[in-house]
């Protein structure tokens, strides 16, 4: 059964769409993703931070001046009222895409995007994003299925000791379509949903690209916590 509604990047949707991206189904996050440390990044450079961190959990680095970039913070209200997430400090966003043209299309056959989240105050890293598309390739015979795709997503979670889990319970997932450029004929990624077995406030949230077989998105903190809420978990 599809998820009725998902819920997955919601913060990142926004930006995108006001940046002319066309956006498709996007989510939102409580306990935080250990940050990339300081002393490994110019202090306060949060934009070099979030770089830092694309590169650090998904092992990608991008050409900047290739894509249109979106910086912006959001502060406790906003989110509240906006998107339904709890947050006393602020999120500061960087978002990097494929440039569009006015019509939302992509001059391009590969479309990329990368975003972080990061408190403000604290500079702790809730959520990461990193994607290339190929907007031409439409086979789905090699798509994995929900076993392997949970297998991938908890990889990822011990590999990167994500929200410091110390024993992984699986809550669910959803299941739906990332990019509607791309002709495939069924959904093309997994949502997971996972939480500690003992300790129900640590969260995170990955999505996993069923033809890549790999992680592109995870949450935790408080944007885990409203994708959690607004999420139909199966």
């Amino acid at each position: 059964m599809k998820s009725k509604q998902i819920i997955s990047k919601l913060l990142l949707a926004s930006v995108l769409m006001g940046g002319g991206y066309k956006t498709y189904a996007f989510a939102v996050q409580k306990q935080p993703v250990k940050a990339v440390q300081k002393s490994e990044v110019q202090k306060n450079d949060k934009e070099a931070q979030a770089v830092e961190t694309i590169k650090k959990y998904f092992g990608v680095t991008f050409d900047k001046d290739k894509l249109q970039k979106n910086i912006r913070v959001e502060d406790k209200k906003e989110l509240l009222n906006s998107y339904g997430v709890v947050s006393e400090n602020g999120i500061y966003q960087a978002v990097w895409f494929t440039p569009r043209t006015e019509d939302g299309k992509v001059n391009s056959s590969i479309d990329e995007i990368f975003s972080v989240d990061i408190d403000e105050k604290s500079g702790e890293v809730l959520s990461a994003h990193a994607k290339r598309t190929d907007l031409e390739k439409t086979d789905t015979k090699d798509f994995i299925g929900i076993e392997e795709a949970k297998k991938v997503a908890e990889d990822f979670i011990k590999k990167n000791n994500i929200s410091d889990i110390k024993e992984l319970k699986f809550v669910g997932n959803s299941q739906y379509r990332d990019n509607w450029e791309v002709k495939y004929q069924e959904d093309d990624t997994f949502m997971l949903f996972y939480q500690d077995a003992k300790d129900s406030s640590k969260k995170v949230n990955l999505c996993v690209d069923r033809g890549s077989k790999k992680v592109f998105y995870f949450s935790t903190a408080n944007i885990a916590d409203a994708e959690y809420g607004k999420n139909d978990i199966k």
